[in-house]
């Protein structure tokens, strides 16, 4: 036992548990999302610190096992490490074109192109809502192209699609108030779809997700009240700027300062068509805090 190399094994294997360690969550990360959690960054980060200083150590001290198959493995990682991150920038530049990233930034000019590689990056990140809207965007264009007396079928099919993946997309990412806004809109539009198995939502049930997951944003108060004046409920719409948009026009989100003027512009218009000073003290109370 006492000549046993217990050191030399050590010294082989720590590489390949650490390379392990490290490739699991990272391969599950293709699919998944757990690259961006806070512990498992901090983790990798540190098995990967690890991976890299046994892979430069000197050569006294190399590990038993091969330099070169502990740098290729090194790589390996790095690239495993990094698809993820370059996965979903082609796919917010193809869904936004925000950014203008190389090789990509024309496949969007051909429409079979665009639709075969969002396709693939649905398959390979099915867990990016922003895949899921793609598809949706690409669904619903066809869609709306098509003759709905002479392509009724096709239609039909494309916009029941369309509606799935616009459920999947706000399953994975609730927080997306463009996705609900675009969904809600197609909806409203085509509201023959939530008599279609499968699809739970309504314009309503939607808006009032908006402001559930996001109550100190404006912005889901206002979309929301467009519709429902949209929808004949002018009344409730007021109720709703006055009850529930109100008590947070002093919080801060985005386009704060352009919002909360709306906000107060729409309410003091309305009170003083109905002549109802408590809502207009109420606001100017607000306004003065």
């Amino acid at each position: 036992v006492k000549d046993f190399p217990f050191e030399s094994m050590h010294q082989a294997i720590e590489p390949l548990v650490l390379i392990v360690a490290i490739g699991t969550p990272l391969t599950h990360a293709l699919m998944n999302f757990p690259l961006y959690q806070l512990q498992i960054l901090m983790l990798a980060g540190l098995l990967y610190a690890r991976v890299a200083s046994l892979c430069s150590a000197p050569k006294e001290i190399e590990t038993a096992g091969s330099p070169a198959l502990n740098r290729a493995a090194l790589v390996l990682i790095t690239v495993v490490a990094l698809m993820p991150l370059a996965l979903d920038v082609v796919s917010r530049h193809l869904l936004t074109n925000a950014d203008r990233v190389p090789l990509v930034h024309r496949i969007g000019d051909d429409p079979n192109n665009y639709f075969t590689t969002m396709q693939l990056l649905s398959s390979v990140r099915s867990r990016n809502s922003l895949n899921h809207f793609a598809i949706a965007t690409v669904y619903r264009s066809t869609f709306d192209r098509l003759n709905p007396y002479r392509d009724r079928d096709a239609r039909v099919s494309l916009g029941v699609a369309a509606a799935m993946e616009y459920e999947r997309g706000l399953e994975l990412n609730p927080w997306s108030e463009q996705g609900r806004w675009f969904y809600a809109d197609f909806l409203t539009r085509e509201p023959w779809l939530m008599d279609r198995d499968g699809i739970r939502s309504t314009p309503e049930s939607l808006y009032r997700e908006g402001i559930a997951v996001s109550p100190v944003s404006m912005t889901p108060y206002l979309r929301f009240a467009d519709w429902l004046v949209s929808q004949g409920r002018s009344n409730e719409a007021y109720d709703l700027l006055v009850d529930e948009a109100l008590p947070w026009i002093n919080h801060r989100s985005l386009n704060w300062e352009q919002n909360r003027l709306e906000v107060a512009s729409r309410i003091s218009r309305q009170a003083i068509a109905r002549n109802d000073k408590m809502t207009l003290t109420r606001l100017l109370g607000r306004l003065g805090e």
